[in-house]
């Protein structure tokens, strides 16, 4: 598992390097274009691991992948609340062009400025 976990380990990294970074930015970051390729990729890879092992009884590995596993998956959800308040937050402003967005974030930015728009209309609909 050495070699994979260095991919794994890799990725951690990067997703620390990006929390701080956004935290430090009040813009929107830009992310590598396949970033979030790679979060997927690596969440597929832990969960074909951990049936490998545990198919094999390497119940060691096993629980080390499962601890890695946690890993990212905490840093990755950390990173999205991060990411994603900063998404909400712009979505108001209703153009996304000006923003550095990522895969499906535009999606995402979309969607928050719709129901954003939505619950203006709504409040501005009983005031009347």
């Amino acid at each position: 598992m050495q070699k994979n976990t260095v991919n794994i380990n890799e990725i951690l990294a990067t997703l620390r390097g990006s929390v701080i970074s956004e935290r430090k930015q009040k813009r929107v970051v830009a992310l590598s274009p396949g970033f979030y390729e790679s979060i997927s990729q690596a969440f597929s890879f832990m969960k074909e691991r951990k049936d490998e092992l545990s198919q094999q009884g390497k119940m060691d590995e096993y629980m080390e992948t499962i601890v890695l596993e946690d890993r990212l998956k905490k840093e990755f959800s950390y990173f999205m609340q991060v990411r994603m308040s900063k998404i909400m937050e712009y979505s108001v402003y209703g153009n996304a062009s000006e923003f550095n967005l990522a895969g499906p974030e535009l999606s995402w930015f979309k969607e928050a400025n719709q129901l954003y728009e939505k619950a203006i209309s709504k409040i501005e609909g009983n005031s009347q």
